[in-house]
């Protein structure tokens, strides 16, 4: 079972190993993205693996001239490959592990691999920007065994490895209801009145009567989409 808190990581077992050195100067590198589930899912034929010999098995050819535009060759085809783009196609950690010496004699110097972790279940979030939790990978990537050794295989051919973070991209786990904290006008008054203190004494000024700043608060009802604390 993952951890499920910040505080049941073990940080010093962490911090007692050894490093894959960053860059002086990440400039110098040539950086591939790669989003996970549409990069590779180990099943290719004909393409040479990490050590260069050429894999035999597998049922995915590789990509030839004449296959361009073949997903877009009747409107069957065309429905079916749009449907694709709306849902996980199959790319997997143990896939892009198959590619490593792909990237490397291509000239990658950095990988830069989209969000790895554990997604909402109820949408399709293929990006991997629909977070539950930051501390799994999501089954359908692989698991954390799987992560360790992409990135082992990456380090042993010269290869960096970035995972993409984005704390803001997160999974729609609550809503909020506009109307759930309904304040009349006199509690906001009185809100109002503690928060700012009483009124200043007003100082004469020409004019008429009653020439003077009002707040008003117009309505029936005002509400407000958080507590506050005062």
């Amino acid at each position: 079972m993952s951890e499920q808190r910040l505080i049941d990581l073990d940080l010093a077992a962490l911090r007692n190993r050894e490093f894959f050195p960053s860059p002086d100067a990440w400039e110098d590198e040539i950086l591939y993205f790669l989003m996970l589930d549409r990069f590779s899912n180990g099943q290719e034929i004909g393409y040479r693996d990490n050590d260069g010999s050429v894999v035999t098995t597998g049922t995915t050819p590789l990509f030839q001239p004449a296959d361009a535009g073949n997903a877009l060759r009747t409107e069957e085809d065309a429905r079916r490959w749009r449907d694709a783009g709306e849902r996980f196609v199959g790319g997997t950690l143990n896939g892009l592990t198959s590619k490593i010496g792909y990237l490397k004699r291509l000239g990658a110097t950095a990988i830069w691999v989209s969000p790895v972790f554990k997604q909402v279940a109820f949408k399709e979030t293929f990006h991997g920007y629909g977070i539950q939790n930051f501390l799994d990978v999501h089954d359908r990537f692989g698991t954390r065994e799987d992560l360790k050794t992409m990135v082992r295989m990456a380090h042993a051919h010269g290869i960096r490895v970035i995972l993409d973070i984005i704390l803001n991209h997160t999974g729609d786990v609550f809503a909020y209801d506009a109307d759930r904290y309904p304040v009349r006008i006199a509690d906001t008054n009185a809100i109002l009145r503690r928060a700012l203190g009483p009124p200043p004494p007003e100082e004469p000024r020409p004019g008429p009567p009653g020439n003077r700043r009002r707040l008003r608060l117009e309505g029936e009802k005002a509400r407000v989409d958080a507590p506050i604390a005062l």
